[in-house]
């Protein structure tokens, strides 16, 4: 066959195998079909403001505080989604899918651009191993896909400009220096979707070391551009991450060689993830780091016996092993707990750190794995060139099987915490997160349950237990809702809800001046509309009506013209006998929303008082009429036909 031919054949071959690899990692992803939006999804797509209009696409660029974490291409992204599909989830499932799949092609084009065998293996292995679910299905966790894609290209186009042969000296030629000004814009566009990509530059270096055996002058400056990118979007990750995410505290309190001990630990948890991916949590128990506990150094032993190992035996073994070692241990190195990180709080490891460092040990399991099917036929040995096929197609399986299993966990927040919990049940995170759903329910009881563990687990979690005592209210528990709430006010005396519920929770005992001092409390924490409405009814509760009025003006000022405003004082006039004032405040707030059946309703029982019985039973039927199922107006309805029949009945003779 001629040269040509040859050609044709291996584009064809190429492409059949990057449809595959785009297929079989869809289908591993099928049941992200059925995902939903879990965790902090809510915050970042479905309630995020900027991303429903212009303006806050200008805000996402031009304000690095307005999402807390500054990675505008993603929230760009998902600025588009909102405009093509909404808050579908099945689209930006879709979306990140498609973008794990580039990630893997990418990864064979890279291994293949450094002239390694084995590519086609890493970029199944990657696609399908079930520790990148997180990354995938987890739909925020876009900054990891998206910062890759960008990350890779990068990567693929640096070595298009300074291709990389050894003992050969290489100036870039002329028409390579447009790959120069890709790789910086990709790397930009990298650091932009996340910062863990920053450490691209360094990479390169090892790579240039790797294949050369020497790193000189005229290899860094030319990534000087991107080392200044890097430390720039690094420095701002470290100061949103404390100042504005909210890294710090007695949860972060870890002195250098605890530090040192929770690195080394996760250096050894992430390739054994890779080995043996079982059992696979959303939130990995958190370490006790005791640094006057002798075992917990066996893992810094073990990280700086391999590093010693492939430094010595370099020139017998190569230089890979050390290569891979600090690619692996420097891309983690931001997420190995000796910076401050959010997710340190909840545990020290999580499986989306990983995503690119995985390469680590992928890229070089598969080419040791190549290399030895390669020496298999060189040798005749079919036996052994069968066997080690169908065994790379059994671990193949084996991890999309796994892939598409653990997918199914990110279906709803339910699914995934009840998962997290039965495998973890010791995230307290978990604990409150699904005692919050069974609220959502009204079902008080189960809440109260999850939220009690939550506190037993973590007792300064002031969260949990404000929903604890919250579940305890509903249930009648004041007295215990009370004690709960006073240890929240020790623990976190800001926490404004704290005195939202200790004020429900005295009102329910009638203790009205402590209910009245935890509102004003509230109030001044979080001023709001709300707020004194809340004021004005508690008020009206206690007999302090004219105090209730002055509420209702205050509210009033926050929101001119609402309704509810209107409809409270209309019940507040009520109470007060005052019925011609009730009137005029009830046809205020029909006035302001109309078809409020509750309204008319209560309206209806304002013209009863003033003896106008036609009005108030037209208003009793317009509000069954808006809702039928208002039992009060159907039972206040009933009662004035049968007083008007009682009325107009002739008297009967004796």
């Amino acid at each position: 066959m001629n040269e040509p031919s040859n050609r044709v054949a291996t584009v064809w071959k190429q492409g059949l195998f990057a449809l595959f690899l785009v297929v079989v990692t869809g289908v591993s992803y099928l049941p992200t079909r059925d995902a939903g939006f879990v965790w902090d999804d809510d915050v970042h797509i479905v309630a995020n403001e900027t991303l429903k209009d212009t303006d806050g696409l200008r805000r996402i660029w031009l304000d690095r505080k307005v999402n807390t974490q500054y990675y505008p291409l993603v929230f760009s992204t998902f600025w588009v989604e909102d405009k093509l599909w909404g808050l579908e989830p099945a689209g930006y499932h879709a979306f990140n899918v498609l973008l794990h799949a580039i990630n893997a092609l990418l990864v064979w084009l890279l291994v293949r651009r450094l002239s390694l065998p084995g590519g086609w293996i890493a970029a199944l292995v990657f696609a399908l191993h079930p520790v990148h679910v997180e990354s995938v299905a987890w739909v925020m966790e876009r900054k990891n896909l998206l910062s890759g894609m960008f990350y890779l290209s990068a990567a693929l186009s640096y070595l298009r400009f300074r291709p990389i042969v050894p003992n050969v000296e290489r100036e870039p030629s002329r028409g390579s220096t447009k790959f120069y000004w890709l790789a910086l814009i990709f790397f930009a566009c990298a650091l932009l979707s996340k910062s863990v990509t920053a450490s691209l530059p360094a990479v390169i270096l090892l790579v240039i070391y790797w294949k050369t055996g020497r790193i000189s002058l005229r290899d860094i400056v030319p990534l000087l551009p991107l080392f200044a990118l890097a430390i720039a979007a690094g420095l701002n990750t470290v100061w949103l991450e404390k100042n504005i995410v909210g890294a710090g505290g007695v949860d972060w309190s870890f002195s250098i060689l605890e530090r040192l001990l929770i690195a080394s630990r996760a250096l050894c948890f992430y390739p054994a993830k890779l080995f043996w991916p079982e059992p696979l949590i959303f939130t990995y128990p958190r370490w006790h780091i005791d640094s006057a506990a002798l075992w917990q150094y066996v893992y810094g032993i073990v990280v700086l016996a391999f590093f010693a190992a492939t430094w010595f035996w370099r020139k017998r073994i190569g230089r890979g092993p050390l290569v891979t070692g600090l690619f692996f241990a420097g891309t983690l190195l931001p997420a190995l707990g000796l910076l401050d990180v959010y997710p340190m709080r909840f545990s020290f490891v999580a499986d989306h750190f990983q995503y690119l460092a995985s390469l680590g040990v992928i890229v070089p399991l598969a080419v040791a794995t190549e290399r030895a099917r390669i020496a298999s036929q060189g040798m005749g040995g079919s036996g052994l060139r069968v066997l080690l096929g169908t065994a790379i197609v059994v671990v193949l399986a084996a991890l999309a099987g796994q892939t598409y299993s653990q997918t199914k966990i990110y279906r709803d927040e339910e699914t995934l915490w009840r998962h997290t919990l039965d495998k973890n049940p010791t995230s307290w995170m978990a604990n409150n997160n699904m005692g919050s759903i069974h609220g959502l329910r009204r079902e008080p009881e189960a809440a109260a349950k999850h939220f009690r563990r939550a506190v037993e687990l973590k007792q300064d979690y002031y969260i949990a237990e404000t929903n604890l005592a919250e579940a305890l209210i509903q249930l009648g528990e004041y007295r215990q809702a009370i004690g709960h709430l006073q240890h929240v006010r020790q623990v976190a005396p800001a926490h404004a809800d704290a005195h939202y519920f200790l004020w429900v929770a005295h009102a329910n005992l009638a203790e009205w001046d402590q209910a009245f001092l935890h509102l004003q409390s509230h109030r001044e924490q979080k001023p709001s509309f709300e707020a004194h409405v809340e004021a004005a009814r508690l008020l009206t509760r206690a007999g302090r009506k004219a105090d209730a009025l002055r509420e209702f003006e205050r509210a009033e000022v926050f929101a001119p013209g609402h309704s509810v405003v209107a409809f409270e004082r209309g019940n507040l006039y009520l109470a007060s006998n005052d019925p011609k004032r009730a009137v005029d405040a009830f046809l205020a707030a029909i006035d302001r929303q109309p078809g409020w059946g509750v309204a008319h309703n209560r309206l209806g029982i304002a013209f009863e008082d003033l003896g106008e019985l036609d009005k108030a039973k037209l208003n009793y039927a317009a509000a069954l009429e808006i809702n039928p199922n208002l039992k009060f107006a159907r039972k206040n309805l009933q009662r004035l036909q049968k007083l008007q029949v009682d009325t107009q009945s002739p008297a009967t003779t004796p």
